[in-house]
């Protein structure tokens, strides 16, 4: 049996089979590079959309770490019955601000992302002032529990980095403390 010979493309003359045969021509390759680019761009839109959720997920994350750290350290440094004092120079120093800032370092953040933002203290009949009460003689770590003015209000703030984010926190300082017993403070004998 001889091979059967296509007839139909032997008749057709060189400039028919090259219609037949041809690709694409520019305009189909110029579309088709442009419909790519459009995908791919709004792909790598979308990416980097999910890209920054994630950065300010994760410094709301951390913000409430430290800030949660900064207030429990607060909380449980012994009570200072003046906790803001003058240098030298006359700039304030807050002893509170220095206990909070270590906070920042759990999570390697700069200690200037944690501040103490105010200071207040309870006066009776007036509620929460930004003067302390007790000065001088009335500053002293024997401060009796008959003491008015021995509430205060530390207001500590927690930026990110990034300062897309941050909160603040309040704790109330005491020097009454649940394990408190006044028959085994020095101080009431």
């Amino acid at each position: 049996m001889e091979p059967e010979l296509d007839t139909h493309a032997a008749n057709l003359t060189p400039s028919r089979r090259r219609a037949r045969d041809g690709g694409f021509g520019l305009i189909e390759n110029l579309v088709a590079v442009v419909l790519l680019g459009l995908i791919a761009s709004a792909i790598l839109a979308g990416m980097w959309t999910v890209i920054r959720l994630s950065r300010f997920s994760d410094d709301q994350a951390k913000v409430a770490s430290v800030l949660g750290s900064a207030s429990d350290r607060v909380a449980n440094f012994d009570y200072d019955p003046c906790p803001v004092t003058l240098d030298a120079e006359g700039n304030e120093i807050n002893v509170y601000a220095g206990i909070a800032k270590g906070a920042a370092g759990a999570v390697e953040w700069p200690t200037d992302t944690v501040t103490v933002i105010s200071m207040k203290y309870w006066q009776p009949g007036a509620g929460w002032v930004d003067q302390n009460g007790m000065v001088a003689a009335g500053c002293n770590e024997g401060i009796g529990l008959t003491d008015a003015l021995t509430m205060q209000k530390v207001t500590i703030r927690v930026e990110a980095p990034s300062a897309d984010y941050g909160r603040s926190m309040e704790v109330v300082k005491t020097p009454v403390r649940a394990d408190y017993n006044p028959a085994n403070d020095p101080n009431n004998l």
